[in-house]
């Protein structure tokens, strides 16, 4: 904004400045200027404390003026919401900033960039220039970027405070598997297979696959999928040879589970059978013949 008309005063002789009834002297910061019968205060780099009421005498009459002086907002954070807040799920959080300027500024709070409004267990209030936000019983979705804006017809400001709420640590579990599969599954030929089984344990288990007793390993044709809920395996371009009983085993430090699901692929895939094979026959009494199909 553009900075205030200073104040002035016509008189034909000397003239006496004072502010709040408090006499003033020329200083670096208070110039007294006359321009013919005009009198003129200039303060230099005016700050909030040279508000107040000044008044121009000259002997036989007076003048006052008030200044006031406009201040953009400012935002203050606390040692303690300058770095990362991380609390435990369930707990409290308090976070809060000093804010100043004049006009008053608006204050407003936003989460990762979207606008907060009042809402069961938060809460909002301001004692003097300090603006509180409070979070109760909080979850790991209150983790986030808390910004407190301040606006005013100067300008606006704004601070960031992060919180992260980490999880309770639940007690821990043996695994459990649930079939989603069937105990039995049948498949034509060719077609892709999923074999998937739901796995609660706690803490994370190892997860092994077997086939007629044998580990898989993945490859071309098979691969896994491991969850925290679950684990599934995948067959492409399946054949008969992909029949068999498949069972997983689940285990940590707390115990162990597995699961079995027999799996039947039957007829013959369409990539098989438009391939040609070469034959090789011996004859009984001698000679070899070669024949392609």
């Amino acid at each position: 904004s553009p900075p205030p008309t200073p104040p002035s005063f016509k008189a034909s002789g000397e003239v006496r400045w004072f502010k709040d009834g408090n006499e003033l002297f020329a200083s670096k910061n208070i110039l007294m200027q006359s321009d013919g019968r005009k009198r003129i205060l200039v303060i230099r780099k005016a700050a909030k404390g040279d508000m107040g009421a000044f008044t121009c005498d000259c002997g036989t009459d007076r003048t006052t003026a008030q200044l006031n002086i406009e201040v953009p907002p400012r935002v203050e954070l606390g040692v303690n919401m300058k770095n990362l807040i991380v609390v435990k799920a369930g707990q409290n959080v308090f976070l809060d900033a000093e804010v100043f300027g004049k006009p008053l500024p608006k204050v407003s709070w936003k989460r990762d960039g979207v606008p907060l409004h009042l809402a069961e267990g938060m809460k909002m209030t301001q004692k003097k220039h300090v603006h509180l936000l409070e979070l109760y019983s909080v979850t790991r979705k209150e983790s986030g970027d808390y910004t407190i804006l301040a606006e005013n017809v100067n300008g606006s400001k704004y601070a960031t405070i992060k919180v992260k709420v980490l999880d309770v640590p639940g007690p821990c579990d043996p695994p459990v598997i649930t079939n989603i599969t069937k105990d039995s599954m049948t498949h034509r030929a060719g077609s892709d297979v999923e074999l998937k089984f739901n796995v609660t344990a706690k803490p994370s288990p190892t997860i092994e696959w077997l086939k007629d007793g044998r580990e898989l390993k993945a490859g071309a044709q098979l691969s896994f999928k491991h969850t925290f809920e679950s684990t599934s395996l995948f067959l492409r371009d399946t054949s008969r040879l992909n029949s068999g009983t498949y069972e997983v085993k689940v285990k940590n430090s707390l115990g162990s589970a597995c699961a079995v699901v027999r799996l039947l692929i039957q007829g013959t895939s369409n990539q098989l059978s438009n391939q040609s094979f070469i034959y090789l026959f011996i004859f009984v009494g001698g000679g070899v013949g070669w024949f392609k199909r």
